[in-house]
């Protein structure tokens, strides 16, 4: 997924540091573990928010392809990423619409494909077809028998499909991170600083 920025202004985190003569050193720890706890309640939030968005096949797939990469007190930057997922499920497509392309050709179900909870049955996608048969770009099967054969129109054979925006990853991502910072780093903070009073 394309990288959403998100930044924080940190100055008056520094100027209470200042004006409290503590936490050179205590401020980036607390601020980074702020962002590292920020940015997974984002992840939940993003994971909690994928069923009702989009109609996956498995359901488990968005918590494993999702991970955070945290930040630490020299790298106050945390991010989180589907570098796990290698591109599968096309999730920047999900959160920004557009096509997705195939090196081979992607099987698109026409309405006679029946779905299930979790997208095309098992009987029915292309390679598990009974009595099916390829024509140039399109996909039949062969239904009924003697004079009540039948072909019907299964899959049309294409290099590229269109996934329309549909799951609110950045949006997500802005309020909760934005929201969580506010609570979390005064708290961290105060944390810090106490640490720093008691030495």
């Amino acid at each position: 997924m394309s990288d959403e920025i998100l930044k924080f202004d940190f100055s008056s985190f520094h100027r209470m540091a200042d004006r409290l003569g503590v936490a050179a050193k205590q401020l980036p720890y607390a601020l980074s573990r702020a962002l590292n706890e920020s940015a997974f309640a984002s992840r939940s939030a993003i994971i909690q928010e994928w069923p009702s968005h989009v109609k996956a096949k498995n359901p488990a797939f968005i918590g494993w392809a999702l991970g955070v990469e945290k930040s630490n007190k020299h790298n106050l930057r945390v991010a989180i990423t589907d570098a796990r997922s290698q591109g599968r499920g096309h999730l920047f497509l999900h959160a920004t619409g557009g096509t997705k392309s195939s090196r081979g050709r992607l099987a698109i179900p026409s309405l006679n494909v029946r779905r299930g909870r979790t997208g095309v049955v098992s009987g029915q996608r292309p390679k598990n077809l009974r009595r099916s048969f390829r024509r140039g770009d399109v996909v039949y099967a062969v239904t009924g028998r003697g004079k009540r054969k039948k072909l019907k129109l299964m899959y049309t054979l294409k290099t590229g499909a269109q996934i329309k925006k549909d799951m609110p990853f950045f949006e997500i991502f802005r309020e909760t991170m934005t929201r969580e910072m506010q609570q979390r780093a005064p708290k961290a903070m105060l944390e810090a600083m106490k640490t720093a009073i008691r030495k």
